[in-house]
């Protein structure tokens, strides 16, 4: 009967330890991906093709700016180019005939290559109209209106990322050694009241001799759906 009960106390200290790595500690989701994207023009807000709250895909337009000045440029720019061209094919003519000098055809390809560059820069211009989302996400705050004046630099709309989420949580310095790469780990989110799996990606390589703890980063697996940048919840290590 004794040995019973040694068996079944061992048992249990086994389980225990093959579910837990450290105690519970508390752990913060957030994105790998967000950013604060401004205008690269001066110009008017013509479109806003989201609102607060919005997901969108990666490469999705997200805010349109008057572009109608800037294909004007890119207009010129290329009747510029059309003119250089024509302007070195009649010198290059002329060369052959002796009737224009080496300096004056390389005069012509120079222009004609200005001319060129100049219309690289005001496609550019062209494209910068179209405000792009550089990946899936979500819209966190939108400050400009529509019709709106903004400036080269100004934020348009912050936007945070809703696919890659991470887990960021804190363990004593003294655990790190216990801690793997791709080491599995659970996490009940407190908001949604649910428990959503995960693994280490990394240790951070410092540790904070203040408090002496080591920041911990993992990255959360397909099943976490409705989990949000911002939630929090309780974290477990996986042995």
């Amino acid at each position: 009967m004794k040995w019973r009960i040694i068996l079944a106390v061992v048992l249990l200290v086994l389980l225990a330890h093959s579910v837990l790595a450290e105690e519970a500690v508390r752990g913060q989701v957030v994105a790998r991906d967000r950013a604060v994207l401004s205008s690269q023009l001066d110009a008017i807000v013509s479109t806003l093709r989201v609102r607060e709250g919005d997901t969108f895909k990666a490469g999705a337009t997200l805010i349109d700016l008057d572009c109608r000045g800037f294909k004007a440029q890119l207009a010129q720019a290329g009747a510029a180019e059309r003119l250089a061209k024509a302007v070195l094919h009649n010198t290059q003519s002329l060369a052959r005939m002796e009737s224009a000098s080496v300096q004056e055809v390389e005069k012509a390809r120079a222009e004609l290559d200005i001319c060129a560059q100049a219309k690289v820069l005001a496609q550019l211009d062209v494209e910068r109209c179209g405000v792009l989302a550089p990946f899936a996400g979500a819209v966190v705050s939108l400050p400009v209106g529509k019709g709106e004046f903004v400036s080269a630099g100004k934020p348009l709309l912050e936007i945070v990322g809703t696919d890659n989420l991470e887990v960021h949580f804190l363990l004593p310095s003294t655990a790190a050694q216990d801690v793997q790469p791709d080491q599995p780990f659970v996490m009940d989110v407190y908001e949604i009241n649910a428990t959503v799996n995960g693994t280490v990606r990394q240790v951070a390589p410092v540790a904070d001799p203040l408090n002496r703890t080591i920041k911990v980063f993992g990255q959360l697996r397909g099943d976490s759906n409705a989990v949000r940048p911002g939630m929090s919840g309780t974290v477990v290590l996986v042995r």
